[in-house]
């Protein structure tokens, strides 16, 4: 796996612009660079869930139909639902847009490496000809119906892992990593910001708004109302 430190957003911008859109390439931002690509069900911590995986999913699916109104929706969306709304599942979320990826690598822990991970993977699934997403054979991408607003402002697509517990690396596609050192975390918060990316435009509602006026009366301090 390729690793490169970018120290600015000016360096930030130059290693992302040789990843071509239509080339697949997908981007995942994490606050700490040491944690392991692995799915939160593949986790030491939620052993007992992935021994299990097929009764914990079919559990979640049961209950979570009191909370939305979708007819058609089918495994591969629930299983989406499911990641996007925390629960331990066997994918991982990246998105299309580098500078998304960037934010969620650098918008918390201001006292830890950030890391932007870039990848290509092998293999791509088609919601309506693929397997159950619990049955996948290879490690691969889908990207999900538009049945979330988040999920369609953070051009969100994900991973589905065919063995959670083992982390994702060369063997199921092209990855490559990228530091953020801790100390230039707030200035490019900032430098995001200048492009319309922070909590309110990811997170539509007043939970993202919220966040995002705390994140100014932190961060950048004497702003007018």
């Amino acid at each position: 796996m390729r690793e490169e430190k970018v120290r600015s957003f000016g360096e930030y911008h130059d290693a992302i612009s040789r990843y071509e859109w239509f080339e697949r390439w997908m981007f995942r931002g994490q606050i700490d660079a040491s944690w392991p690509l692995i799915p939160k069900i593949g986790r030491k911590k939620y052993k007992y869930a992935l021994k299990d995986e097929r009764s914990f999913f079919r559990a979640w699916k049961r209950q979570a139909v009191a909370y939305f109104s979708r007819d058609t929706i089918d495994d591969w969306d629930y299983l989406a639902l499911a990641q996007h709304h925390g629960l331990a599942t066997r994918l991982l979320d990246w998105t299309r847009n580098p500078l998304v990826a960037l934010f969620f690598a650098v918008h918390e822990n201001y006292d830890r490496d950030g890391v932007v991970f870039v990848f290509k993977p092998k293999h791509h699934y088609v919601q309506d000809d693929a397997p159950h997403p619990l049955k996948v054979d290879k490690t691969g991408y889908f990207t999900p119906h538009s049945f979330s607003e988040r999920i369609v402002q953070q051009r969100g697509v994900f991973t589905v892992h065919k063995s959670p517990s083992f982390e994702l690396g060369d063997k199921d596609g092209e990855l490559h990593k990228y530091i953020i050192p801790k100390d230039i975390k707030p200035q490019l918060s900032k430098d995001l910001n200048n492009y319309g990316i922070n909590m309110m435009t990811l997170f539509p509602g007043l939970d993202g708004l919220s966040d995002f006026m705390n994140w100014q009366a932190a961060i950048l301090k004497g702003f007018e109302e």
